[in-house]
């Protein structure tokens, strides 16, 4: 058996990190993160070079959107966060000098590239998590968004914001009705009164309406309130 040296291998001789591949064109996105639903990864779709900016294409796992780096503000290790509609943020790239490369010899011209980043600049969630829409997965339970004051609960989406409302206000009576204020100068609590049967006066419950009496009346009269309360 023939002992032999191996040569030590270039871990980025398939590829350019932070993409997948050598795109032909060195030092222009120099590092890279992301975070995708299901395991996606984001593609550099094309590269538009103009006179005073970049235009960097690429998909994403909901979207294709684009990210800018204009002439005027680029330095070496300049960081571009990207986010979709709705600002949510799915990442950030950062460029090196190659995009002075890129001003130099492809002025005017767009580059396709179609090559996906690398799998390990993803940091990868489940679209069934609820972290992106409360309103479209089947795994966060379903809550009533009907805000017209007939569910106790319920919430509205605004961007990033969520308004959530849990106090069910009952409707209003068509005839109005007189608070309780005070009986004998007790005053009511919480718009009730707590009645108790005494040696001279007697409370009936009677379908909805109270029937107040004198206990022992000869005559068997009732004492009735001369207004409704609630």
């Amino acid at each position: 058996m023939n002992i032999g040296i191996l040569d030590w291998l270039n871990e980025n001789s398939k590829g350019d990190y932070p993409m997948s591949k050598d795109i032909g064109i060195k030092g222009v996105i120099v590092d890279a993160s992301f975070i995708q639903f299901d395991d996606f990864v984001p593609v550099l779709k094309t590269i538009k070079v103009q006179e005073t900016e970049i235009t960097f294409t690429i998909q994403f796992d909901k979207a294709t959107t684009t990210v800018t780096v204009t002439k005027s503000e680029y330095t070496f290790g300049i960081v571009k966060k990207v986010t979709l509609t709705g600002n949510r943020y799915v990442g950030s790239l950062t460029f090196g000098n190659g995009i002075a490369t890129l001003f130099a010899d492809y002025l005017n011209k767009t580059v396709t590239v179609n090559a996906a980043f690398s799998p390990i600049t993803v940091c990868s969630i489940l679209s069934t998590s609820g972290v992106y829409s409360i309103e479209t997965f089947n795994d966060v339970v379903v809550i009533d968004t009907d805000d017209s004051g007939v569910a106790t609960l319920f919430f509205t989406i605004n961007g990033n914001t969520v308004k959530w409302n849990a106090v069910g206000l009952p409707a209003e009576p068509e005839v109005a009705i007189n608070p309780l204020k005070t009986i004998n100068g007790a005053a009511a609590k919480n718009n009730a009164l707590t009645l108790k049967d005494s040696t001279l006066i007697k409370f009936t419950p009677n379908f909805g309406a109270l029937v107040v009496s004198l206990v022992n009346s000869p005559l068997n009269d009732n004492i009735a309130p001369t207004s409704n309360y609630a």
